[in-house]
């Protein structure tokens, strides 16, 4: 299903149960990293959290079993989207997704990502439970997003720090993907949950605009900065724009508009100034 530098995950097949096995090498024991990831996903029960099922260990390998197996990733998303927006033709496993996501039958001016926009709210209530448990993703980018048809799934827990002993905020070297960094995070300063919203707000804000046009052009044609921290070293040209889609676009429906608003303030500089998960 996928490789990472930790290791690679399969799926397989349990009592009729499809599961993604994340087949990890170790040397003599487990290392702190992996077992920091399972007694989290332990204490993790949401419906929109992958779920662990079950470890083992087989000779050098760790296997971490997890639920589900999804369709695809968000960035898988969003390259089949834009790749039918654009007239480049899909192939087999692009078709086969988009229409196993529902996309076609949603697919119709303003309403480009229909199914992935009306499950904003899914995403937005993962967060609230994981930093109402006191944990911190610090990873959330589209990759970490797993879509099936009619539902969501947060995954990646393993970059997530557990707060249950911590009294105060940390920095360490897990720090997701630069695209979506929190200013705080990208300077190397300490940093708590407000950063897990900026990140947040960045792919709300990428799933809003594709929604509205089917392609991410209008994101890229506000870089005025080569640095890969994209939303935090553009935020105000972002926050500009921002501002004049709301008032100018006649097309923006309420519920977008709202939307909007709150992506500005989850977008501010200042992390005390960021709403809070349970308030969105």
């Amino acid at each position: 299903l996928g490789r990472g530098a930790a290791g690679e995950v399969y799926e397989t097949t349990i009592k009729g149960h499809k599961l993604a096995c994340k087949r990890v090498a170790f040397r003599r024991k487990i290392g702190e990293a992996d077992r920091k990831e399972i007694e989290i996903l332990k204490k993790l029960s949401h419906t929109h959290i992958i779920q662990l099922i079950g470890t083992y260990t087989h000779h050098q390998f760790l296997g971490i079993l997890l639920f589900p197996v999804a369709l695809c990733d968000l960035r898988t998303f969003f390259e089949d989207v834009e790749a039918h927006y654009r007239g480049l033709g899909l192939d087999n496993q692009q078709r086969t997704r988009l229409t196993a996501l529902d996309y076609f039958s949603s697919c119709r001016k303003y309403y480009m990502a229909s199914p992935i926009y009306s499950s904003i709210g899914c995403l937005i209530s993962a967060i609230a439970y994981l930093h109402s448990q006191r944990i911190r993703h610090k990873a959330l980018k589209p990759s970490n997003i797993l879509l099936s048809p009619g539902r969501l799934y947060l995954s990646d827990s393993g970059s997530a720090t557990d707060f249950s002993f911590l009294s105060h905020s940390a920095t360490d070297n897990e720090r997701g993907t630069e695209r979506y960094f929190a200013p705080e995070v990208a300077a190397w300063e300490p940093n708590e949950r407000a950063a897990d919203i900026f990140s947040l707000a960045c792919l709300m804000l990428e799933i809003v605009v594709l929604h509205t046009d089917g392609t991410l052009d209008a994101l890229r044609r506000l870089r005025t900065s080569r640095d890969r921290s994209f939303f935090q070293a553009n935020l105000d040209t972002i926050d500009i724009w921002l501002a004049e889609w709301i008032v100018l676009d006649t097309n923006t429906s309420p519920r977008r508009s709202h939307l909007m608003w709150e992506i500005r303030g989850m977008l501010a500089r200042d992390p005390k100034r960021r709403p809070t998960a349970p308030e969105l």
